[in-house]
């Protein structure tokens, strides 16, 4: 079936329907939904309809439906008008936040992107404001080593200035790593850093995510950085497409071969 964005006529299809999620709930429509959904024109029509795309937004059932389909994302993600309904509701931000198919989409699409991150319709999840590796509870940080205790992990998540504090590892050797165990999975789109220092920073690293703490997987790679100089926060996006548990940023490079690294703020950024 091949719906034609013109016969379909500015989707009075959907439109006219009052009641979206009863219409949904009649099987001869949702397979009708169905046909539309795999149609590139069908999805792009609805994207740029912000009638139909309030209606759909507010169905757990027609986004489930979008967010399993390539196809339908991909026209999603491509509008504007279609991304500003998601992000405004918790119905359709949590159905695309399950989908990694969804995801994918999302994140291929800077502005989508930028939409999807912005949202407040799903419970936000940031890195906590640490007062130590264990507090507060539940969550936990931890490095690969500190230069003794008064450069402990937990300073660099104290979201403190630079007299707070920060973490340093025991040595400048690449394989260095801070981590955050955010207790429960966690959709992380952005990591943000703050290094000051001019000869003690980490030039290269790479941000990785893991479910078993055993095992991790590379989210987002920065190779030759510099220094952030006054109160500057850089902000690094992650494109992953699924939520885990743990996260960390790993040094693959010092800035020198002598001094160890000094990080004054890691803050991971997403959705429960």
């Amino acid at each position: 079936n091949n719906f034609d964005p013109i016969t379909i006529e500015t989707l009075s299809f959907i439109e006219q329907v009052s009641d979206f999620n009863g219409y949904l709930d009649d099987p001869s429509n949702l397979l009708d939904f169905g046909d539309i959904i795999a149609s590139s024109a069908a999805m792009t029509a609805i994207a740029e309809s912000s009638t139909a795309m309030s209606a759909v937004a507010a169905s757990s059932t027609a986004m489930t439906a979008i967010a399993a389909s390539s196809t339908a994302m991909s026209a999603i993600a491509a509008s504007s008008t279609a991304m500003s309904a998601v992000a405004a509701s918790s119905t359709a931000m949590s159905a695309i936040a399950e989908s990694s198919t969804a995801m994918t989409a999302i994140l291929a699409n800077s502005t989508a992107r930028a939409l999807f991150i912005a949202s407040t319709a799903i419970p936000i999840s940031n890195t906590a404001k640490m007062t130590s590796d264990s507090t507060p509870a539940p969550f936990v940080s931890r490095a690969s080593s500190q230069l003794n205790t008064d450069y402990a992990a937990w300073k660099a998540f104290n979201q403190g200035t630079l007299s707070d504090g920060f973490w340093s590892p025991a040595s400048n050797s690449s394989g260095n790593y801070i981590a955050y165990d955010f207790n429960v999975p966690v959709l992380v789109h952005t990591f943000e850093i703050y290094q000051s220092s001019s000869t003690y920073f980490a030039k290269s690293y790479v941000i990785e995510f893991s479910d078993d703490d055993i095992n991790w997987s590379i989210a987002a790679t920065v190779v030759n950085s510099t220094y952030d100089t006054g109160s500057v926060i850089r902000t690094i996006p992650v494109n992953e497409a699924a939520r885990h548990r743990y996260w960390r940023m790993r040094i693959t490079s010092a800035n020198n071969s002598t001094y160890e690294t000094f990080l004054y703020l890691a803050n991971f950024k997403g959705f429960k």
